[in-house]
């Protein structure tokens, strides 16, 4: 048992395993999926279900992408070392925190560029002759 530690909520570590700032963007990441993406799941699945093919984006989803990137919850997955300028400096277990928050819906990690990391991992895997 860690002495001293203060539990902000069970999606965050407590500052002996990260810092204020880390802790702070996790709890704005959770607050965005409490505050925008949870009441935005119903409108979200009725319009994919009412668009002309499965693969028709929905109008929500241009508007969900909108407020992440003004808080700072954008490309959270960049490591501080090769990106100090666009990485907002999570560690893994912050980074980890934050995706698993995310996670709990399939479509939210679009609305904060976090599917990025899957296009990243596809490219490198074609360019090194990986099929899966």
């Amino acid at each position: 048992m860690l002495a001293n530690h203060v539990i902000l909520s069970e999606d965050v570590p407590p500052l002996e395993l990260t810092s204020r700032y880390r802790q702070d963007i996790i709890l704005k990441v959770r607050n965005w999926e409490e505050t925008d993406r949870v009441p935005a799941e119903p409108v979200f699945e009725a319009q994919v279900e009412a668009g002309k093919d499965r693969w028709h984006e929905s109008p929500l989803m241009n508007d969900l992408r909108e407020k992440p990137p003004a808080a700072g919850l954008w490309n959270m997955f960049l490591p501080v070392t090769q990106f100090p300028k666009k990485s907002p400096g999570l560690t893994n277990l912050g980074y980890a925190c934050c995706a698993e928050i995310i996670g709990r819906t399939f479509w939210a990690a679009q609305t904060m560029n976090g599917s990025f990391l899957d296009n990243m991992l596809a490219m490198s895997r074609r360019r090194s002759g990986l099929s899966h």
